[in-house]
């Protein structure tokens, strides 16, 4: 049996479901005046907006994801699902462009990639709706709109802003040539919206610089403290276990490095490193839902594997790549990192990095 914000305290995303499917009458009923819509139209799209919605929270309860709608989430969630949708009302009537889009950039940049896109296809299926497009222009909006998504999260620094920037106006100019049958002919309506897809970036590039910078300044601060040797859970674990915090360390120093080849966040993976095992003195086991929690693991599957065929003297250094090319593949095939957000290039960066350094770790 599911239940819907276990553990999480008011605000939870019921209450979200709620407030967004009231926000949703209010705002189509507004258009039924505001902009003289039939009755027809704003029940249709009232019926559409409300079942898509309580569909895609019914499969976010399904996957555990309520956290995406405690403390500040909540907030960014309900002002970016409610500007979307009064931007795609008035795109009836005014040039909106793609900046009705920018709702789910945003949560991209500061929540999750996934809730984005999942917002992403409710709202697409209401501005066609709305705007009485066909199955061909649905396409182009959600595919367009999930390139935006992908490429907002990535935009760190100014080399990948104008990645995603050609990226974005390589997919519209593409999706443009195929819905015209590869006819090159732009309007002055095609190049505002290319100039439009340029600023929705740009709002993406600051958000995630912004969010990033204060993150990594508030996560090095606390996790400097956490590290030290002489904090008081590190000096309590030392104690009740010396040969178990040894390996923790080890595993944190190696999972840091190993975050620092694929742009992750180091100094985190190095405290979950060094913290990984309390939990588990106490029977509980850690969650992998980030890449920092995944290179902790395979960091510790790794490295407790070398431990024990050293102490059984089966140990030879030319086996590094096997065991690490095993040790991997075989989390990555019984689903332990499907919610890591670990990407192919990251498994062989990462591959690549532990068959080189493990020799040195242990």
């Amino acid at each position: 049996m599911i239940q819907f914000g276990k553990k999480i305290g008011f605000p939870s995303f019921e209450v979200f479901a709620v407030l967004s499917a009231m926000v949703s009458i209010l705002i189509f009923w507004g258009m039924n005046f505001i902009f003289k819509s039939s009755d027809e139209m704003v029940w249709k799209v009232i019926f559409w907006n409300i079942l898509m919605l309580f569909l895609f929270l019914f499969s976010i309860g399904l996957q555990q994801y309520e956290r995406f709608f405690q403390g500040t989430f909540f907030t960014v969630n309900l002002i970016c699902y409610s500007t979307t949708l009064l931007l795609i009302v008035m795109s009836k009537d005014f040039l909106i462009f793609y900046f009705w889009m920018i709702g789910s950039i945003i949560i991209a940049c500061y929540i999750h990639p996934y809730l984005a896109a999942a917002f992403h296809l409710q709202h697409t299926i209401t501005y066609c709706i709305i705007n009485q497009y066909n199955l061909d222009q649905f396409v182009f909006y959600f595919l367009l709109g999930f390139v935006m998504i992908v490429v907002a999260g990535y935009m760190i620094n100014l080399k990948y802003f104008a990645g995603g920037v050609a990226a974005v106006w390589i997919v519209n100019i593409t999706l443009l040539l195929i819905a015209r049958r590869f006819i090159v002919k732009y309007t002055e309506e095609d190049i505002f919206s290319l100039i439009s897809g340029f600023f929705i970036m740009l709002i993406a590039f600051l958000i995630k610089k912004d969010s990033v910078n204060g993150q990594e300044e508030v996560s090095n601060r606390l996790i400097s403290a956490l590290v030290q040797p002489d904090h008081p859970l590190l000096v309590q674990f030392k104690k009740k276990s010396p040969s178990l915090y040894a390996h923790c360390v080890m595993v944190g120093e190696l999972s840091e490095k190993a975050a620092q080849q694929i742009g992750a966040d180091g100094a985190l993976a190095k405290y979950g490193g060094f913290y990984h095992e309390i939990g588990r003195l106490k029977g509980n086991n850690y969650a992998v839902t980030t890449k920092e929690s995944a290179i902790v693991m395979l960091s510790d599957s790794i490295l407790a594997s070398v431990q024990y065929l050293k102490e059984n003297n089966r140990w030879e250094p030319s086996m590094a790549h096997k065991l690490v090319s095993e040790i991997m593949e075989m989390r990555f095939k019984n689903g332990t990192l499907d919610k890591s957000m670990l990407t192919l290039f990251d498994y062989k960066v990462l591959k690549e990095f532990y068959s080189k350094n493990i020799l040195e770790d242990v």
